[in-house]
């Protein structure tokens, strides 16, 4: 019987080698990374820490410091003019229909209309208006002026009579129905 011989040693006796380093190749590999990763967090645990830490404590420091520099008293003043800045806000906004009916008055009158009282009411949306005009036609005229303004949607007359002042005239009475 012939001696087979095994594929090891037909391979050792070719003198041909397969490349055998790869286990040296990842032992260095791993070496070199478990190397870096130890310089790495050597440095964050000797010197980046080390700085964030006088940073936070230097930060502090000057909280503190701000903190002594304002006195309670200041910090309540701060607190109730802000709370009254606040207030007078939420007001302004609740009371823009004031100010445009006074727009609307300045902007709608004829020159030579007087107003001699005026009765708002802005809940209901109402003028009451009493006057004095020169005429019934000037009185006609400020009263379809006043029908075309943006912000009215009708216009009543109350009442008008001739006025026993010297200057005469005619004295009114009108509602003014504003629109919401």
């Amino acid at each position: 019987m012939a001696y087979t011989q095994s594929a090891i040693e037909q391979q050792l006796k070719s003198g041909s080698s397969q490349e055998t380093g790869w286990p040296w190749k990842l032992l260095f590999l791993s070496g070199a990374v478990f190397i870096t990763t130890g310089i790495i967090f050597a440095g964050m645990q000797y010197g980046l820490f080390p700085y964030l830490e006088a940073q936070t404590k230097k930060t502090d420091q000057d909280i503190n410091k701000l903190g002594s520099a304002v006195s309670d008293e200041q910090v309540k003043n701060f607190s109730n003019f802000y709370s009254q800045l606040n207030n007078i806000q939420n007001l302004l906004k609740n009371h823009n229909r004031g100010i445009d009916f006074v727009s609307l008055l300045e902007t709608n009158t004829l020159k030579n209309i007087y107003f001699k009282s005026m009765n708002v009411d802005l809940k209901g949306y109402v003028a009451k208006l009493d006057g004095l005009a020169p005429s019934y036609e000037v009185l006609s005229q400020q009263m379809e002026v006043f029908r075309q303004a943006a912000g009215v949607s009708d216009v009543n007359l109350d009442g008008a009579n001739l006025s026993e002042e010297k200057g005469g005239g005619v004295n009114f009475s009108m509602r003014l129905m504003l629109k919401n």
